[in-house]
This record gives C-alpha cells, sequence and structure tokens, in this order.
C-alpha cells in the first residue's frame, strides 16, 4: 500500500493546480480573500504574501520566517481561514505534511463558502500521509459543490487506485476526461496514465498498453517504475495471451528497468 501512496501523491501534486492555474494565481496574489478579518490581520497576511512572491524560488531558509507571519496573522484574528491556508501552504513546502494538513483542514472548514483550492490542497495533503477517507470526502465535495470540475472526480479515480476499487475509479477518470474536454482544457499525461493503471487493473491490458507506448515516449516516464513495472505487466499479458515472443521479450526490457523491485513485485500481484 505503502507503493501506492508515493504513485499517487505523485500524480496527484503534478495535476493538483494544472486545471485552475488562473483562479490559482489570482488567490496567491493575495488579493482575493474567502474570509473577513481585521487590519492588524491583514497587515502580517500581506506581509507574508509579500515575502511569499519575493522567495519565488521558495528558499528553505525564509519558509520558516515566511510561516511565522502568517501564523502572527491568526493570532490576531482565530478565524481568518486565509492566513491558515497559507500557513498550510509554507509547512507544505517545508515538506511538513502532517501540521500542514491541520492547518489546510482549519481553513477550508473557516471558509464562509466552498473553496476549490482549499479542497484540492486539503485533499492532497491528506492522501499523501494516508488519510484516504479525508482525501475522498473533500474529491466528494469538489464534485458536489464545483460539479464542472474535472478535479474531484480525477482525485477519485486515484483514490479508487489506492483502495483497490478499479470499477468505479473508471467512472470517476472517464467522467474527468469527459470534463476536460467539454472545458477544452488540456488532458496531461499524469491523467492518461492514472488511466493506464485503472484500465491494467480492471485487466483491460490492451487498452492500457496503447496509453502506455505513447506516454513511454515522454521524459517523465522513461525513469518511472511504477510506468515501467505497469508497462511491464500488460506487455506480459498481452503477449503470453497471443503467444507473441516479441512482447514477452519487450516486456522483460521494462522489468529490468524498475529499480525498486518491491514496487515490480506489488504490481505483478494484479
Amino acid at each position: 500500500m505503502k507503493i501506492k501512496y508515493i504513485l499517487i501523491i505523485l500524480l496527484i501534486t503534478s495535476n493538483v493546480f494544472a486545471q485552475t492555474e488562473k483562479q490559482t494565481n489570482e488567490y496567491f496574489s493575495g488579493k482575493h480573500l474567502n474570509c473577513e478579518t481585521n487590519k492588524e490581520a491583514k497587515k502580517f497576511f500581506d506581509s507574508g504574501i509579500k515575502i511569499l512572491k519575493l522567495n519565488n524560488n521558495l528558499n528553505p531558509k525564509f519558509l520558516e520566517g515566511n510561516k511565522q507571519v502568517f501564523l502572527n496573522a491568526i493570532a490576531k484574528d482565530s478565524a481568518f481561514c486565509d492566513a491558515y491556508f497559507f500557513a498550510g501552504y509554507t509547512l507544505r513546502l517545508q515538506n511538513n505534511f502532517r501540521d500542514a494538513l491541520v492547518y489546510y483542514y482549519l481553513a477550508d472548514s473557516l471558509s464562509s463558502k466552498p473553496s476549490l483550492i482549499y479542497k484540492q490542497n486539503l485533499a492532497m495533503i491528506s492522501a499523501s500521509v494516508g488519510a484516504v477517507e479525508l482525501a475522498k470526502t473533500k474529491y466528494d465535495e469538489i464534485i458536489e459543490h464545483f460539479p464542472e470540475s474535472p478535479e474531484g472526480f480525477y482525485g477519485n479515480a486515484l483514490i479508487s487506485i489506492m483502495i483497490n476499487e478499479p470499477k468505479k475509479g473508471m467512472i470517476s477518470i472517464n467522467k474527468a476526461i469527459e470534463l476536460y474536454k467539454k472545458k477544452k482544457l488540456s488532458i496531461g499525461p499524469e491523467v492518461r496514465f492514472a488511466k493506464g493503471i485503472l484500465l491494467t487493473q480492471t485487466k483491460e491490458y490492451k487498452k492500457a498498453e496503447k496509453i502506455f507506448s505513447i506516454l513511454k515516449s515522454k521524459t517523465g516516464f522513461r525513469r518511472n517504475d511504477n510506468f515501467n513495472a505497469y508497462y511491464s505487466l500488460c506487455l506480459h499479458k498481452i503477449g503470453s495471451d497471443n503467444n507473441n515472443k516479441k512482447l514477452l521479450k519487450l516486456s522483460k526490457k521494462y522489468a529490468k528497468k524498475v529499480k525498486d523491485k518491491a514496487v515490480l513485485k506489488e504490481i505483478l500481484k494484479n
């Protein structure tokens, strides 16, 4: 299960802001708040946003101080959801996922209205620490409050991979892809990879192999243990069913590329 957590986090984090970039950029400018606050708290908050902008290369040396500025804003207004969110954000950048979850959760709970950014980040961080039920709840809430957003369906598809519910995952990933197309948004390779995994888990190896054969040319997948293991599995299944020695040989080639054999062993259980 640990291997699946790592895989899913990679797929979530590579896509979490991909389809909401404009909205995210506007929010990170600090101009649009989800909660009203007092002047003192706002002053600290504005300073925190300014520091974040100046530290656009996210130098670890400045993140601790940046976080403290947002905590100062919270000290002046304990219901200031925006300050909680950015405190959580700086904690996530420090790889302190468990504390980040607490602040993201409080931001989402205190927000005067449902926020796609809050729920996306909370779902992502929940999955990263193994709080799968909370992650699923937040993806369900995205579907409820933002039904035209593909992100809730995409997230639920990833959760389905983690909890071995591929049939439900296929419904979710297909709905996500439908919405990406409807909104004329690009369908990222991580989304296609997720569908390939789900097709593999539902034993539709030929369909999965077609996806993997396209993705194999992309740099991000060439050295990815999970990709090479899933691709190897598909090639092996198709090769065995058709007594195709060429595919079986290719399957071994991709299996050898997997550095962490624990990944290969877990995926070959399918």
